[in-house]
Parts: C-alpha cells; structure tokens; sequence
C-alpha cells in the first residue's frame, strides 16, 4: 500500500538518453558561466579594491612627506628661538666687551690676516 501511495506522489516520466544528456550539458554549460562570472566578478572588485587603496597610500606617503619637513622646520625655528632666549637671558654676554668694528681682525687668503679699521 505504501509503494502504490508513494507512486501517485512522485509520477515519474521517462525520458530518453539523449534527452537526459542534452539536459545534463545545458546544466553543466550553464553552473559553468555561473561559476566563471561569479569569480570574474570577485576578482574585478578584489582589483579595483586594491587599486583604490594603492592611491589612498600613496596620497598617505605624500602628506605623511610634507608633514615631516614641516615638523624639520618648525623644529629648526623653536632652536633658533631658544638659543637667542638662552644667549639674551646669559648674565655673561652683559659682561662680555662690545668691541668697534674698526678692531676686529679677518682671515684670508690661506692665514693672512687683515685688520679692518
């Protein structure tokens, strides 16, 4: 009784080899393409994602670059400040003589010396 109800739900038609065949590579063809343009699909984004962040980087380097030798000269700046502050705030340079320009002695051409006067 069983096998007989289990007929009446399943009715099976029969079909030819070549028939089963033909059905069978249009199914293959197709999970085919699927398959292949899925992955092509994958691959393109993976690549565009990759590019993107390349350019991202490489703009990164560039203001990471700039931002260095903005921070060199900026540092060189607060030096310069410091060592004139620490020069102006010296009690010795008070004590130190302010000789004329007409006593300062030069150097040149290969230890000659000049006096300007």
């Amino acid at each position: 009784m069983y096998l007989r109800k289990a007929k009446n739900v399943f009715k099976y038609r029969k079909t030819t080899l070549s028939a089963q065949v033909e059905k069978s590579s249009r199914i293959l063809i197709i999970a085919t393409f699927t398959i292949l343009s899925f992955l092509a699909a994958i691959h393109l984004y993976i690549g565009s994602h990759t590019n993107a962040k390349g350019y991202v980087l490489k703009e990164l380097q560039e203001k990471n670059d700039l931002l260095y030798q903005q921070s060199k000269i900026l540092e060189k700046k607060i030096i310069e400040a410091k060592t004139f502050t620490t020069i102006e705030e010296n009690k010795k340079t008070e004590k130190m003589d302010n000789k004329e320009l007409k006593d300062v002695t030069y150097v040149k051409n290969n230890n000659v010396a000049t006096t300007k006067r």
